[in-house]
């Protein structure tokens, strides 16, 4: 621009310079230049030159800057809410090494167009790519929100937490979520109607790429799997969701209870997070999980607004909390008791140990479950990102 100004003061001078006084009869060195169009030349070419610095000095200052400013927004966001802990500290918290999440850097600023597409036998930090949403700040972006429930990773406790924020961000409509409170349950007559997905299992994966936020908690996959075969509902010998017409039998007494080995090799039961997320499916339904199911689920991670861990529940909710903008002086009143914990039973706490300790059936439980694997480090990396 300055040099832009300098040229048009030249051009000025050239053309008015000499004919200030009026009494002057000589010509201007602009009437000279004139005569063969050359005035037109170094207009153009001031042009040029102007249009090519401009483009450089972008690139070499405002660019940076705005990344990087990008970046310190995300940054600030992602601290809990009591406690404002710095990203070294979460990170130390969530057990991720400086390397892996340098490693994240250094990949996304190496391929910032690339897709995620880390196969799950590679060991390495998981990749990921800038989300091209803007982070969403302003309550009024709350006034719908769409949670995908993924079973056994605290989606129950997370409904109770989400169903707080929406009574207290907009309590005249959404009353529904301030009436009975707890978590989302259809005959508890506990329902909050500007949550989808608030009471089941299905992803409705379509609603990820929408504007409306997205939030989900992911939890490790052998953890997930090995509290989904303890709890009722979620395993072939108490089946709520007819995984096999032949598991109503089971219940019944009329087979044989499945064991543990048995259950880990059905593939209804195997990556159910990626199914969910990649092929759009309920969560036990025999889809197989392949490499293609398992792009589109990253391609759907890397859309949500807000992804949790169940491992650190706390730590999550009280950054959920605090990204969507609930005032301070509400802080307070938020529950973020477990709805579902299985630890006070000490049997099923014994017959979890055996199973951990068994090295050769663990063995099995990652490699049937890889896909689930390889997509909880890219989440576990996001709640830091």
């Amino acid at each position: 621009m300055v040099f832009m100004v300098f040229c048009c003061t030249i051009i000025y001078k050239m053309r008015y310079g000499n004919k200030r006084n009026k009494n002057s009869s000589s010509e201007g060195l602009w009437d000279t230049l004139n005569s063969g169009d050359t005035a037109r030349w170094v207009i153009g070419f001031a042009a040029v030159i102007t249009i090519a610095l401009t483009f450089m000095a972008y690139h070499r200052f405002y660019e940076p800057h705005h990344d990087a400013m990008a970046g310190k927004i995300i940054t600030q966001t992602i601290p809990a809410v009591n406690s404002v802990k710095s990203i070294d500290a979460l990170s130390s918290k969530l057990s991720v090494t400086t390397t892996a999440v340098s490693q994240v850097h250094t990949d996304k600023e190496q391929k910032k167009n690339n897709n995620i597409k880390k196969k799950p036998d590679d060991e390495s930090a998981p990749t990921i790519v800038q989300n091209s949403k803007p982070l969403i700040l302003n309550n009024n972006s709350f006034s719908e929100i769409h949670f995908v429930h993924i079973p056994k990773c605290g989606g129950t406790t997370m409904t109770t937490v989400l169903r707080q924020i929406q009574c207290v961000l907009n309590p005249v409509k959404n009353v529904d979520c301030c009436t009975n409170p707890g978590f989302c349950d259809w005959h508890a007559h506990r329902r909050c109607e500007s949550i989808k997905g608030c009471i089941n299992h299905f992803p409705n994966r379509k609603m990820i790429f929408k504007p409306l936020p997205s939030i989900t908690v992911f939890r490790e996959p052998t953890s997930r799997l090995l509290s989904a075969w303890f709890y009722r509902g979620h395993s072939p010998n108490l089946d709520f969701f007819q995984v096999r017409p032949y598991f109503k039998e089971i219940s019944e007494g009329k087979l044989p209870r499945v064991k543990f080995p048995e259950y880990i090799e059905m593939p209804e039961y195997q990556n159910i997070q990626t199914r969910m997320l990649g092929a759009d499916s309920f969560p036990y339904r025999n889809i197989t999980v392949t490499d293609e199911v398992y792009d589109k689920a990253v391609s759907a991670v890397n859309r949500f607004f807000f992804i949790g861990l169940q491992e650190e529940f706390e730590v999550s909710a009280k950054a959920l909390i605090r990204l969507m903008g609930v005032p301070t002086n509400k802080w307070s009143e938020f529950s973020l008791v477990n709805e579902r914990e299985q630890g006070s039973n000490k049997q099923i706490k014994k017959q979890k140990q055996e199973i951990l300790e068994n090295d050769e059936l663990m063995d099995k439980v990652r490699e049937f479950n890889s896909y689930d694997i390889q997509l909880y480090k890219i989440g576990k990396i996001l709640l830091l990102y």
